[in-house]
């Protein structure tokens, strides 16, 4: 759902860019980045790992150089990283081309958190200063404890168990009266039909 929201704005926000700037000027050979960050994880719980993942669209006709990707929008009290960094190079994005990038995180916290955008700096040419660019933010997400998590989403293995537990008396003894008296019946019409 979050993933599908951030390629929404991203479709919006690079439609808008393309109408704004006059589709690409005549001649104009520089690049230009469109970037999105997104969570890919469906729920953010406490103690288990957060999946951030960006994506990094070129849409200008030129290359984009020495682009540099940080996030310090993870405060070190709050999130541990499992995997990857947050701050990424990259050399070189061709005219129309796009790289990705994704961290995996451990957060140690309950309540909401508002995930900020990521600072991206890039040159359109060698001798060029830094542009600077930021990404879409996916917002305040709630970050539940792993306790609820449970409650809320867990088969419940053991609450089903105890509850069959609880239901076989209820079931089993009124059919193994009714399977004892079924066996005696049919057991004595049997041998009256044999009799006659």
């Amino acid at each position: 759902m979050a993933r599908q929201l951030a390629l929404g704005c991203l479709a919006v926000c690079l439609s808008i860019t393309l109408l704004c700037s006059g589709a690409v000027a005549e001649g104009d050979t520089s690049g230009r980045l469109l970037v999105a960050k997104s969570i890919l994880n469906e729920h953010v719980v406490q103690g288990k790992e957060v999946t951030v993942h960006y994506e990094l669209f070129n849409i200008g006709t030129g290359p984009c150089l020495d682009v540099v990707l940080e996030d310090e929008s993870f405060p070190e009290d709050i999130f541990s990283v499992v995997h990857g960094i947050p701050r990424a190079r990259f050399d070189r994005i061709a005219a129309s081309g796009n790289v990705t990038h994704s961290v995996v995180l451990n957060i140690n916290y309950v309540g909401y958190f508002n995930f900020t955008g990521a600072k991206v700096t890039y040159k359109t040419e060698e001798d060029a200063e830094p542009t600077e660019t930021y990404s879409s933010a996916p917002g305040v997400a709630e970050v539940t404890s792993l306790d609820k998590f449970n409650r809320r989403y867990s088969p419940h293995l053991a609450d089903w168990l105890g509850f069959s537990l609880m239901v076989l008396p209820v079931v089993g003894l009124p059919f193994f009266l009714w399977r004892q008296s079924y066996s005696r019946y049919s057991t004595s019409e049997s041998t009256k039909s044999k009799r006659s």
